[in-house]
C-alpha cells in the first residue's frame, strides 16, 4: 500500500489502513462495484494476489487445485474512486493463559486459535484476537469498529465485501448512535457438509453516509451445528467514495 498511496501523493495514509483490499472465499467468490465506481490504479501499480485451498469434507485427498482470478478494468476517466477501510471482529482473551477455557467467561471473551497472527492490542495492555474458537450452538459477537473506520469527516459507503468462516449466519454493520442497522449480510451454510453456499454483499450507487461523530459496531451471528469446536473470523472491506483522490485525479486531468 505504500507504493500505491505514494503514486497518488497520499503519503499520510501509509500504514493507517489494513493493506488487504478484499477477500474472496467459499460462498463469496465474486463481486462488482456499483456502476460508475472503482479503485484507481496506475500502470506501474502491482496487485498481490494470494490464494489458498481448504478441505473440510473429503478425507485422504490428493489432487491439484487451480485458481482462476479475473479482475475487471475500465479506462473510463469518469469513474469515481473508492477507498477501502476494513473492519473486523476482535475479541479479548486472557494473555496469561490464552488457551484455557474459562468456566464462566465474559460475554465477548474468546479462546484464540493461535497467538502469533490476528492478535491486536487495545492500547491498554489487553490482547484481542481476530481468529477464535466457537463452541457448539448459537452465539453473537460484537466489536466497536469506530476507531477502525478512521472517520475524520462524513464518508459515503458504496460497497462492501464480506469474509467469514463456516457456521456464521449473518454479519451486520450498525450505527450505534442512530440505533439502526446500516446493512446486514445474510449467510447460507451448506445443508450437507461444512462450507458456505452464499454470502450477501452490499452495493449501492446512491451510497449510505457514515458520520465521524457516530459510533459503529460490527455484529456477527454464528450457529455451530457440529458437536465440536470450530474456528471463526468475521470482517468487512468497506468501500467509500474518495473525494480527496477524486480531486487529485480531476486536477491532473485538467
Amino acid at each position: 500500500m505504500q507504493s500505491y498511496y505514494s503514486a497518488f501523493q497520499l503519503k499520510d495514509r501509509i500504514g493507517k489502513q489494513y493493506p488487504r483490499m478484499a477477500t474472496l472465499s467459499h460462498g463469496f467468490e465474486s463481486y462488482q462495484f456499483p456502476a460508475g465506481y472503482g479503485v484507481p490504479l496506475k500502470g506501474r501499480n502491482l496487485l498481490l494476489v494470494t490464494t489458498q485451498a481448504m478441505n473440510q469434507n473429503i478425507g485422504n485427498i490428493n489432487t491439484f487445485v487451480r485458481h482462476n482470478v479475473v479482475i475487471g478494468y475500465s479506462k473510463d476517466k469518469k469513474t469515481k474512486p473508492l477507498q477501502c477501510r476494513t473492519v473486523f471482529i476482535e475479541l479479548p482473551f486472557d494473555k496469561n493463559d490464552p488457551f484455557k477455557d474459562p468456566l464462566d467467561p465474559p460475554a465477548n471473551m474468546c479462546t484464540p486459535v493461535e497467538t502469533k497472527n490476528h492478535v491486536y492490542d487495545d492500547g491498554k495492555g489487553n490482547k484481542l484476537s481476530g481468529h477464535w474458537i466457537i463452541k457448539p450452538g448459537r452465539k453473537t459477537f460484537r466489536t466497536d469498529v469506530s476507531k477502525m473506520l478512521l472517520l475524520t469527516d462524513s464518508l459515503r459507503l458504496h460497497a462492501a465485501t464480506i469474509h467469514v468462516h463456516p457456521f456464521a449466519t449473518s454479519i451486520a454493520l450498525y450505527d450505534k448512535t442512530a440505533n439502526k442497522c446500516i446493512f446486514k449480510s445474510h449467510i447460507v451454510n451448506h445443508q450437507h457438509g461444512i462450507g458456505i453456499t452464499s454470502i450477501e454483499s452490499f452495493s449501492s450507487e446512491e451510497g449510505i453516509w457514515l458520520f465521524a461523530d457516530h459510533a459503529y459496531e460490527l455484529q456477527l451471528d454464528v450457529n455451530n451445528t457440529t458437536s465440536g469446536d470450530r474456528e471463526m473470523m468475521g470482517s468487512m472491506s468497506l468501500f467509500f467514495y474518495d473525494k480527496e483522490l477524486d480531486d487529485i485525479l480531476n486536477k491532473k486531468a485538467r
